[in-house]
């Protein structure tokens, strides 16, 4: 989205410096330079930029309770896997929002950070259930998404990363719904050896029971030992966001 803004809104700079021009638009003649400045960009000052990047969180913050209820209640399988196919559906409307209206992109974004923040739970209940703590990968597809990105973009234009996304998301979801299941108990073709195994060096206790049972929560909120993980994740992810979300504008607007 950063690509596609219009960055003369920002301040007093010449458009003929403007670092947000996408790589498929530049031109070396000046006169269609110009003509590209004024017709490829959304008009987006800097603060609708900021409500475009920062919508996808209004709800996502909130949404991550229900989330891990849900995951508990309805399976993480199902919960995990419909939450990434509906934004990944709707990723590939973000295009047209955007050619749209500023707010029908706002929209879609506040639409993909509830689905994202229900579907985020059930990861951590899919780990607890399947992955034993010393094969805990890292997040490998998050570092290669900005390469893959930038590519897409000098090849075919900034709308097939969205695209792109959208087909990887749907791909992803035939195998997840093919593949996956809630625990190892219920897969069907996982050998009884593996079955062991995993069941054997999961690092937590958990309960496969389904059962509802009360939460302690004066006692989980008066923990040490959790606030000092709350507080070492909610900095984790700041950072790791605020990262996300500005290194494009940082690298575009100092670095061009």
């Amino acid at each position: 989205m950063v690509a596609k803004c219009n960055s003369m809104n920002q301040g007093n700079k010449s458009s003929t410096n403007n670092p947000l021009i996408h790589p498929n638009d530049y031109q070396n003649n000046t006169n269609e330079y110009q003509e590209v400045t004024t017709s490829h960009l959304f008009p987006w000052n800097e603060y609708e930029q900021g409500l475009a990047l920062g919508s996808y969180f209004w709800i996502y913050i909130f949404s991550q309770i229900p989330g891990g209820i849900f995951a508990r209640k309805y399976g993480a399988k199902l919960v995990f896997g419909m939450g990434n196919l509906l934004s990944a559906l709707l990723g590939s409307l973000l295009p047209v929002a955007m050619n749209y209206h500023l707010y029908a992109l706002i929209f879609i974004q506040v639409i993909q950070g509830l689905l994202a923040g229900v579907a985020y739970p059930a990861v951590h209940d899919t780990a607890a259930k399947w992955i034993p703590q010393n094969q805990i990968s890292g997040p490998v597809g998050i570092g290669l998404t900005y390469p893959i990105s930038a590519l897409l973009i000098n090849l075919l234009g900034w709308k097939a990363v969205f695209y792109f996304g959208s087909l990887i998301g749907i791909i992803w979801y035939l195998a997840w719904y093919f593949l996956a299941f809630d625990t190892p108990m219920e897969h069907p073709r996982i050998s009884e050896k593996e079955r062991t195994y995993i069941l054997n060096n999961l690092e937590t206790s958990v309960d496969y029971s389904g059962e509802n049972k009360s939460v302690p929560w004066r006692k989980v909120f008066t923990s040490v030992p959790f606030l000092t993980l709350l507080i070492t994740n909610w900095t984790a992810c700041m950072r790791f966001y605020v990262l996300l979300l500005k290194t494009p504008a940082y690298l575009a607007q100092v670095h061009g």
